[in-house]
């Protein structure tokens, strides 16, 4: 992780309460970090993370994901118990900067919602994925839809549907650790 923090917060834990209550915000300047599996890498963000109680707010900011722009805000209800409801977007967002072996395919107008729960020992993904267009494995297509979720090294994409080549495909991904990708699509 790099970058520059401006911490001003205020944590107090009243007699009887389990958790503190942490008031105040970290300004954030330059962040950047890259997941430990070395597949997602952030940087550039700069924005102010707000604290209210146990909860967290990560203010609507630019940064880049895999060196592409793309725009980011989070919310957290129990920084405690941090499940992280976010929003992503980008205009063009490669593949590669969030998957490996994506080649040079490209999501347009890309938008995500989810959550990302940090509960557990290994982080939990459930995501909305929308994006008008770009390429999947070098073939252009168009509205594109798909729910993703994963834990535990284990990705599934279901339902997943988009258009190409005069025609929609719809259908299911799963990739679990250590086996290769396995699917079912309908056209």
């Amino acid at each position: 992780m790099k970058g520059h923090a401006d911490v001003a917060l205020d944590v107090a834990k009243p007699v009887g309460v389990t958790a503190p209550s942490i008031d105040g915000r970290i300004g954030l300047d330059g962040i950047g970090a890259r997941l430990s599996d070395g597949t997602v890498e952030i940087s550039q963000l700069s924005s102010i993370l707000s604290f209210k109680g146990k909860s967290a707010t990560l203010a609507s900011a630019d940064l880049r994901v895999g060196g592409a722009p793309a725009r980011f805000a989070a919310r957290v209800e129990d920084v405690f118990a941090p499940v992280v409801a976010f929003e992503l977007s980008s205009a063009a967002l490669p593949l590669a900067a969030v998957m490996a072996d994506a080649g040079d395919d490209v999501f347009r107008e890309i938008a995500a919602s989810g959550r990302l729960s940090l509960t557990k020992p290994t982080p939990e993904l459930e995501a909305d994925v929308r994006a008008t267009g770009g390429t999947i494995r070098g073939v252009a297509m168009t509205n594109l839809r798909a729910r993703v979720a994963h834990a535990a090294s284990d990705t599934r994409i279901d339902p997943l549907s988009f258009d190409s080549c005069g025609g929609n495909l719809r259908g299911s991904l799963r990739r679990a650790a250590g086996a290769g990708a396995s699917g079912s699509a309908r056209v």
